[in-house]
């Protein structure tokens, strides 16, 4: 099976038609949160719904001063996502979440120690989200190291090997897994500039 995923639209209707052109060869899309916080939000929703791309909500997605002008239809649709989507050995999320009387939130994903929070959460081999804008990938090794990879057109995974994988941002990027060839491949937009890990955790 090929999967395709793509994540961070906020209201980028273009960028969604590039990323939905990009995975064209996908038997089945994945959707992973933040649709809202931009100009065609209620497009991009549309689109979604009518190509019936199973979602997750973000933070974005999450946030009642976000909704503002949505039709009901389109805020009911954003209230019952899920905020996981297991499929086999794999899940779909927007990042790493906590849960509690003040509602959701969620952590970004960049660190060493973002990334053992994360694996920790998550008990699937592979775990495909977004959040911080950034493609990128954390590799946990049976030795229980971790190691960060920076974003190249192609990557093979190891059956022995977990993974988090940062999609990046609709406007930059979007991801194919071939879960045969057990093969990620990233479909850039524009070139990607190399740059440093973060070392430090940012909340939003």
């Amino acid at each position: 099976m090929k999967y395709g995923f793509f994540t961070d639209v906020h209201g980028d209707l273009d960028a969604l038609h590039w990323v939905l052109q990009s995975l064209g060869e996908a038997d089945e899309l994945y959707f992973l949160g933040d649709v809202c916080g931009g100009r065609e939000v209620s497009g991009c929703l549309d689109l979604l719904r009518s190509r019936q791309i199973p979602c997750v909500p973000g933070n974005h997605d999450l946030w009642e001063f976000e909704l503002t002008g949505l039709s009901s239809e389109h805020r009911e649709f954003l209230a019952a996502l899920p905020l996981t989507r297991p499929v086999d050995d794999w899940l779909a999320v927007h990042s790493d979440y906590v849960q509690d009387q003040l509602g959701i939130g969620f952590p970004y994903i960049y660190s060493q120690s973002d990334a053992e929070r994360a694996f920790a959460q998550f008990p699937q081999r592979l775990i495909f989200f977004g959040h911080t804008h950034a493609s990128q990938l954390h590799q946990l090794r049976p030795d229980g190291q971790i190691h960060f990879q920076r974003p190249r057109e192609t990557f093979r995974l190891e059956r022995d090997c977990r993974y988090l994988v940062n999609v990046g941002a609709a406007a930059q990027a979007c991801l194919l897994y071939d879960s045969e060839l057990q093969c990620l491949e990233y479909r850039f937009r524009q070139p990607v500039a190399a740059a440093p890990a973060p070392k430090k955790s940012w909340w939003a």
